[in-house]
């Protein structure tokens, strides 16, 4: 695996020709405000869950710093090997993903889309039913949050009938009919 900074080029998708899969939410406004309106969903279940905590959203911030890349590299793992993998970073927009050049099957990318979601926010929470924690509880919400666009995602490619795909930047591909 090959790990690069910048934005993905798009002439193989071009030479090979993939077709874009239509996104759910093409606004990427309307695609943000998903995720923070499913952050503040997660928020309000996990202080009806966990009513003594009574934590913060703003509180712990630091831990985005933490969690993002984290959240990012559980996506890698399941992705092709010996692939090039790119980390695109928008500073402008707080924008930040990852892309590779091999194509993926329909599993692979669900599994690589839903791996974050599990390890960092359902498990922390299955964990925190035993023993509270407010470290667990931060990570879970702050990644759920993160999780937005992976959700939307994973909406996207279940409502898809292509059964090969490949992601370029935020922009997902099929050669499949769709």
């Amino acid at each position: 695996m090959k790990i690069k900074t910048g934005y993905p080029s798009s002439y193989k998708i071009l030479e090979a020709n993939w077709k874009l899969v239509p996104e759910l939410i093409s606004n990427k406004n309307t695609a943000l405000f998903v995720a923070i309106f499913l952050g503040v969903v997660m928020k309000e279940l996990l202080g009806f869950i966990f009513p003594d905590i009574g934590f913060k959203i703003y509180k712990q911030l630091y831990f985005i710093l933490l969690i993002i890349p984290t959240h990012e590299l559980l996506h890698i793992l399941f992705f092709p090997y010996n692939s090039e993998t790119i980390i695109w970073v928008n500073l402008k927009k707080l924008f930040i993903c990852v892309t590779s050049d091999r194509e993926f099957s329909r599993t692979r990318l669900m599994i690589s889309l839903l791996a974050p979601l599990i390890v960092l926010t359902l498990l922390p929470l299955i964990v925190c039913i035993w023993y509270e924690s407010q470290i667990l509880i931060y990570i879970l919400l702050y990644n759920a949050l993160a999780s937005g666009g992976d959700i939307l995602s994973l909406i996207t490619l279940a409502s898809n009938k292509g059964s090969r795909f490949i992601i370029n930047g935020d922009k997902l591909y099929t050669q499949d009919q769709f």
